[in-house]
């Protein structure tokens, strides 16, 4: 099961996502075989590789079940990827609803913020579904504090991220000299 999970995932940076969706499938059924359930992490690749293949439903619907077993075994790290995930997914298909309903699993999970790492992953995508639910100055005060955060850590990706929304909020909100 691990070499297939292996073989997926690099198959996933090699972006040859049927191959990756094929081995990843068959590691979920040998961990199924052999009495395993923590294959939290494949349902979540599965879903990722599909986003990737521009098949949303099939994304959302491996999210969703990443989701459901991540609270079913009590795994919060799972539940903040999971989370974060699928209220992407929901909000690229303007589901803000169903976005916010996934993302607050984590945001109002208690531990959330023993983990700055998970927080701040939530946090960009808090950042992104308030920009789409019109949220702009609470996206923005959000997206400049999660900024703070990802500056003293120095994790570039999130912090390139949280430019792009501060920049979004500034220009929805009519103030063009700090958005540009």
């Amino acid at each position: 099961a691990d070499i297939h999970n292996n073989l997926a995932r690099l198959y996933k940076r090699l972006k040859m996502y049927d191959e990756s969706i094929r081995h990843t499938k068959q590691s979920i059924e040998i961990y199924k075989l052999i009495g395993k359930e923590d294959y939290l992490a494949n349902f979540n690749n599965l879903g990722i590789s599909y986003e990737d293949l521009g098949k949303e439903d099939s994304a959302i619907y491996f999210f969703r079940n990443c989701v459901k077993l991540a609270i079913k075994n009590e795994q919060k790290l799972g539940l903040y990827l999971a989370s974060t995930n699928i209220a992407g997914a929901l909000t690229a298909k303007g589901q803000l609803d169903s976005a916010r309903y996934y993302l607050n699993l984590a945001l109002n999970d208690s531990n959330l913020k023993d983990n700055p790492r998970y927080l701040l992953t939530v946090g960009v995508t808090d950042v992104q579904v308030l920009l789409n639910e019109g949220q702009h100055e609470i996206a923005l005060k959000k997206g400049l504090e999660y900024l703070q955060m990802a500056k003293a850590t120095r994790w570039i990706k999130e912090e390139a991220n949280l430019y792009g929304h501060i920049q979004a909020a500034y220009a929805a909100l009519g103030d063009f000299k700090e958005a540009y």
